[in-house]
């Protein structure tokens, strides 16, 4: 090896740092997890990419594909973005630790299900086998030639897990959502042509929130599971809350639920289980009331102001979009601009403005300011645009990353939602 080639193998060297070997069922290939500058990347010999289907596709989002090729010695090697696990290992986990999906992770995930089944038919690649895994960032993505022998084609895969997602979801728009794509995904030639109409019907069950790693139920052998049972108990409890009041008080009410649980004691005694249950019931019913009273001397207009669920759009893409500093003062005109990220900086701007009394067709009324939106120095970056609903992400030095969906309703744009990065509402 000349020195030219020496040197440039060693800056190369010096922008990625290796961190460990892996290889299947850690990840689709055998490789090197490494970290290239923020980003964790999965490093995988080209060699033993020689005549992968993945190489046909360019560009996509949901579909696993070469981010960069770099030089080493002795040959080359394929950047790709970090992989969490397989989708079918999520899948499981929720099933057996009886977590659940939340409605707008299954959104997430059926949506990026359907897209990259699109994408692989785009390609030319309808009967490529493969897995679906879960990118670091929370995003669905297919990944041509792994999941061993035993492996289906993007399609025939993906109806399985919506199938199982679905079923892990006490949502019924989500169900009646999920029957349409798999009946969808059964023709995938049509596929393209459905996306849109599909689509919507997801984004009406709910806003995006990025998949998060549901822990497994902590097993105790052959001791007594009275608190697991209760447990159990507690989220039909919930659950059928949720079917009798609007979606987003039965998430608050999940919520409180789970924060409960991590704070009881595990106890032996069956009675317990009882009491548990009873201060639950008192709890949820407290909250039901709580947040459905009108406040003092408002009546029939407060009632009639309670906010439904929030009903907005598409997956959790990558976070990694180009993000750059927002106007700080943006002309009240750009909330009607086709821009979404121009938008997204003139709403911002418009809630630093109104200080608590802000209109009520901005969205802005009523929510709690605080976290990167809240930061004079945010930046604004799009995550996803679905046309007249976009999902944009806010980063502040020394604040929560927050995650903005925006929609766009007549001639200018309105919030319908705003997440935690890690897909706890704000």
């Amino acid at each position: 090896m000349d020195s030219s080639t020496r040197s440039a193998t060693a800056a190369l060297d010096a922008a990625v740092r290796r961190i460990r070997r892996i290889a299947p069922p850690d990840a689709p290939y055998p490789g090197v997890r490494a970290r290239e500058g923020d980003d964790e990347v999965l490093l995988v010999d080209a060699g033993d990419l020689i005549g992968w289907d993945g190489w046909r596709i360019d560009g996509a989002q949901h579909v696993l594909c070469p981010r960069d090729v770099m030089r080493r010695a002795g040959g080359h090697e394929v950047v790709f973005d970090d992989l969490r696990e397989p989708l079918d290992r999520a899948c499981g986990r929720r099933e057996e630790g009886a977590h659940g999906w939340l409605r707008g992770e299954a959104v997430t995930a059926i949506v990026s299900l359907v897209r990259g089944t699109a994408e692989m038919h785009e390609a030319g690649l309808v009967a490529a086998a493969g897995a679906w895994w879960i990118a670091a960032d929370g995003r669905p993505v297919f990944c041509c030639g792994s999941g061993g022998a035993d492996a289906g084609s993007a399609a025939d895969a993906a109806q399985e897990l919506v199938r199982r997602i679905a079923g892990a979801t006490d949502d019924r728009l989500v169900r009646l959502a999920a029957e349409e794509v798999v009946e969808a995904l059964a023709r995938p030639a049509a596929l393209a042509r459905r996306i849109g109409e599909l689509e919507a019907q997801l984004f009406e069950a709910a806003a995006p929130q990025p998949i998060t790693e549901a822990p497994a139920r902590a097993s105790r052998g052959g001791e007594p599971r009275d608190m697991d049972d209760a447990a159990e108990d507690g989220l039909g409890i919930a659950g059928l809350v949720g079917r009798l009041v609007d979606g987003t008080l039965a998430e608050a009410i999940a919520e409180a639920w789970r924060s409960i649980r991590a704070r009881l004691p595990c106890s032996r005694r069956a009675g317990r289980r009882g009491l548990v249950l009873a201060g639950l019931a008192a709890a949820v019913l407290a909250v039901v009331v709580g947040l459905s009273w009108p406040a003092e001397g408002e009546g029939e207009a407060a009632q009639a102001q309670v906010p439904r669920a929030s009903r907005a759009a598409g997956p959790a893409p990558s976070l990694a979009a180009s993000v750059a500093p927002a106007d700080p003062s943006p002309p009240a005109a750009e909330v009607g601009t086709e821009d979404p990220v121009a938008a997204a900086g003139a709403l911002l701007a418009e809630w630093d403005a109104c200080s608590g009394s802000c209109a009520e067709d901005s969205g802005l009324a009523g929510r709690t300011r605080e976290g990167a939106v809240a930061s004079p120095s945010r930046a604004v970056g799009l995550v996803d645009d679905y046309g007249s609903v976009a999902v944009v992400a806010v980063e502040a030095e020394g604040a929560d990353r927050q995650l903005l969906v925006i929609e766009r309703v007549g001639e200018r744009w309105r919030v319908r939602d705003l997440y935690a990065a890690g897909g706890a509402r704000s």
